[in-house]
């Protein structure tokens, strides 16, 4: 088996004899850590703010920038 992530997984169909099996992936969000929210946001490094994309040298810079999700989805996941 061909390991995925769960939003690329799809319906499975399992039959063996008489006994049909129909297994339907869909990932809910109840209490998740950072290394999920990481991966489900796409960002690439621990250091980087999972919603906006900032890195730790941004942080500092916080007169020069105002905060801008990197899209509507990473409000989604815990913070709308």
């Amino acid at each position: 088996m061909e390991w995925k992530t769960i939003k690329e997984l799809e319906i499975y169909f399992f039959e063996l004899g008489n006994i049909k099996s129909l297994t339907k992936f869909d990932m809910s969000l109840a209490v998740i850590n950072g290394k999920v929210l990481r991966v489900i946001t796409g960002t690439s490094s621990h250091q980087c703010c999972p919603v906006c994309g900032a890195d730790p040298g941004q942080f500092n810079e916080i007169s020069k920038r105002s905060f801008v999700s990197k899209d509507d989805s990473s409000l989604y996941n815990g913070i709308k």
